[in-house]
């Protein structure tokens, strides 16, 4: 599969819809089959030949089929588990990386944070987190802290709000922003953060939050 840069975004398509096959990177230019095969090219094994020609035709890319493997360094090209996390400050703005998303067709598990912060362990679950942008408005601590304290705010359908969470419902929308993004990135993780996340403050309270529960399980491992 021919790696340019314009490509790039249907070669992310690509992967999820090739997922169970066999993908690698190659990480230098190399010749094969009497072409020229530039850096970032697709090795594709463990998929059939007309499964791979009808994506690539789908997609608009280029395929050739070798004879034999070339001898050339490569990377594995994984089809990443992927949780998107949202808070209850805002969702209009991260809906904007939703689309994007979808537009590519690429999977993901759409959560609050009340959601994320149930599951024990998301490194065995997920290979990356994404916590898209929550607004321009919203203050920091916000972020880290939740809503102010109040009565419960259930977002869910019931027969006076038949439209309401069609897509995510919730009991409850104060919750505190938990820092389960710094452990499961510690594991191994990958946590890519929108603007707001990334404020000296917000890193700061969630680095606090976060070594409340890393400490702990530090010493379990050790015992």
């Amino acid at each position: 599969m021919r790696f340019c840069e314009q490509w790039r975004p249907a070669l992310a398509t690509l992967r999820y819809k090739l997922k169970d096959a066999t993908i690698e990177a190659a990480e230098e230019s190399f010749d094969a089959g009497g072409a020229k095969f530039t850096r970032g090219t697709f090795l594709i094994r463990d998929a059939k030949r007309a499964d791979v020609e009808s994506v690539a035709k789908e997609l608009g890319l280029q395929v050739s089929a070798l004879g034999t493997a070339p001898s050339v360094k490569t990377h594995p090209v994984r089809a990443a588990r992927i949780a998107y996390v949202h808070t209850w400050l805002s969702t209009q703005t991260e809906g904007w990386w939703r689309l994007a998303l979808d537009s590519l067709q690429i999977p993901y598990e759409y959560m609050s944070t009340q959601a994320i912060a149930k599951i024990p362990d998301l490194r065995a679950k997920y290979d990356v987190i994404i916590f898209p942008p929550t607004g321009g408005n919203n203050a920091s601590q916000e972020i880290v802290n939740g809503l102010p304290a109040g009565p419960p705010l259930p977002w869910k359908k019931t027969t006076l709000t038949p439209n309401l969470a069609v897509v995510v419902p919730a009991e409850i929308s104060r919750p505190v922003m938990v820092s389960m993004g710094f452990v499961f990135m510690a594991v191994g993780g990958t946590l890519v953060a929108g603007r707001r996340w990334t404020t000296v403050d917000t890193v700061q309270g969630l680095v606090t939050q976060s070594m409340r529960l890393l400490v702990p399980m530090q010493q379990q491992e050790r015992a």
